[in-house]
């Protein structure tokens, strides 16, 4: 698709706006409905049932998902009726956050996490999505979960509780994060898709890192949101493997959009941003540190990294208004205040969720805006790539023109004076120069005509070029006059292309009617006295009319 023209990209933002409005209102559906569905092969959801355990003689009915404060000894005891198994093995499902966890069926515990784990990180167990076999239960079983906090009082939010088969279970966990995967792969898709342009088409890009950093921000942010669903517990036994993932890919998240915006917005107070970047890096080791450590939760700090990206959001917002204002098209400039209003409104929407505890998804709004941001921006800078790159092509065919002879095809004089001037001065004492001299041109231009003369240029230019091929570079600096330059040549070399050369011209003298005599000498430049090439050229040009001479009295 060709992206000339405003219209066209304007055109194809509204599409991707739509887009996005629609995939805002099924991720809203999903969150406020059951997200599971009516299929047959998925576990039913145990809403209703459940009471709190306080005490034998303390219970308290609740309704699913609920948050409870736990008591002095931070324990939250929750408790049902399972329902019949018909003869098969039940299976219950749920999700916890930085708590310990055990599961008891009539009394007798049938599971338990965090207890007995290894904790790498952090002084509480790592998120998990739990699978529990109950066995085969009848309508009077009793189910006890028992959560365990680190903190007595602290309050707890549990959310929905499935029972059904194993295969029940595991499609309605897939089935529950399904869409938020499913976007999550294409940031990464678009990360690997915008960096790979970035790397092909480099050279044409007068700001080619700003791409590579937009890349950069929609692979981090992938790879964040895809550990915030449970189809990480899928790939990652080990709960603190995609912790850790989990919590440094959102720390550093900021990062590359600071990077980003220091790259395209050059002009803006480049300290500030540097600040901020120096900020995230500190907070980045320190939470890190503090967590590995198991000195606290990433929880507990996650604050400062919030702080480093609302920071980096008013720094976005504060950029994108400076760049709305200034564009002249209108067109654009509905791009540029649309694409950056839904990505910050997207990012505080998503952190009050977080600090509101609204849902388990932490990334639903931001997954989705990125990926509407990101195809704009790399749009416009993919345009922007495609007509340089055209402008390069175009460049390019001038500068070959430019730096060549027409008639033989061979480089010219301008080509000639441009590669010796930038040729480095730690090169000087390789460099070998051979001058040539066509014999009989004018006797040839006189006889046969000037076309005749012509092509005895055109065929000495094509003998010189064969003969020193792999070796040096031939140009035509005059009209009968040739020049090549040799890098890093020994006299052997010299001399073995210099009888290919009388070869080739004895060989081409055979079948021609215009005979053709090429008188060459050649020179090496001089460290110790020469000052210029213009002596080395003098003296290459004295050995060749010395045997230019040589050859007429013959």
């Amino acid at each position: 698709m060709k992206l000339s023209s405003e219209n066209q990209i304007y055109r194809i933002f509204v599409l991707l706006a739509i887009s996005a409005i629609i995939l805002w209102i099924c991720a809203a559906t999903t969150t406020s409905k059951d997200a599971i569905g009516e299929s047959e092969m998925q576990a039913e959801k145990i809403d209703s049932g459940w009471y709190q355990v306080r005490d034998i003689n303390d219970t308290n009915i609740i309704t699913m998902p609920v948050t409870l404060t736990s008591d002095e000894n931070g324990m939250v005891h929750i408790a049902a009726t399972l329902k019949a198994s018909n003869g098969q093995d039940s299976f219950i499902l749920f999700r916890t956050a930085k708590c310990k966890v055990k599961v008891y069926v009539n009394e007798r515990i049938v599971y338990s996490y965090g207890e007995d784990d290894n904790i790498f990180a952090g002084k509480s167990p790592a998120s998990r999505c739990h699978i529990v076999n109950v066995g085969r239960s009848f309508s009077r079983d009793k189910l006890d979960i028992v959560f365990y906090v680190n903190t007595p009082g602290d309050t707890l939010k549990i959310n929905d509780v499935y029972e059904g088969t194993e295969a029940e279970c595991i499609m309605t966990l897939i089935m529950g994060d399904l869409f938020n995967a499913f976007t999550s792969v294409i940031l990464v898709i678009i990360g690997i898709i915008i960096i790979v342009c970035y790397i092909v088409f480099k050279k044409y890009l007068l700001n080619g890192r700003e791409l590579m950093y937009i890349g950069l921000i929609s692979l981090v942010t992938a790879i964040w949101s895809f550990t915030e669903t449970s189809y990480i517990d899928f790939i990652f036994k080990n709960p603190n493997i995609s912790a850790i993932i989990r919590y440094t890919s959102f720390t550093l998240i900021p990062l590359p959009m600071l990077l980003y915006i220091k790259e395209s917005s050059p002009d803006n107070n480049s300290k500030v941003i540097n600040a901020v970047g120096i900020m995230n890096v500190i907070v980045y080791i320190v939470s890190m540190a503090l967590y590995v450590g198991r000195i606290t939760d990433y929880q507990n700090i996650i604050i400062f990294t919030h702080i480093v990206l609302i920071i980096t959001v008013f720094i976005t917002a504060y950029n994108n208004i400076r760049a709305f204002i200034k564009e002249e098209k209108v067109g654009k400039k509905i791009v540029i205040g649309l694409a950056s209003g839904i990505m910050v409104m997207a990012i505080i929407i998503d952190l009050i969720r977080y600090y509101k505890a609204v849902c388990d998804d932490n990334a639903g709004f931001v997954r989705l805006a990125l990926i509407l941001y990101i195809c704009i921006y790399a749009l416009y800078t993919l345009n922007n790539l495609f007509t340089m790159a055209q402008l390069g092509n175009e460049a390019k065919a001038l500068e070959q023109i430019a730096y060549t002879d027409l008639l033989t095809g061979v480089k010219n004089r301008a080509a000639f004076d441009r590669d010796l001037r930038e040729l480095p001065a730690s090169r000087y004492g390789d460099i070998r120069i051979v001058g040539f001299d066509v014999n009989n041109l004018k006797h040839t231009n006189d006889t046969y005509g000037h076309m005749a003369g012509d092509k005895l240029i055109i065929a000495a230019a094509r003998i010189i070029s064969e003969a020193f091929r792999n070796e040096g570079t031939c140009y035509r600096i005059g009209g009968d006059e040739f020049e090549v330059i040799m890098l890093d040549s020994t006299q052997r070399v010299y001399d073995r292309c210099c009888e290919k050369m009388d070869k080739v011209s004895q060989l081409v003298n055979s079948k021609s009617e215009y005979p053709i005599v090429i008188a060459y000498g050649d020179a090496v430049f001089d460290v110790d006295t020469d000052r210029e090439f213009d002596t080395m050229i003098k003296r290459a040009d004295a050995k060749m009319y010395e045997m230019k001479k040589r050859m007429k009295k013959q």
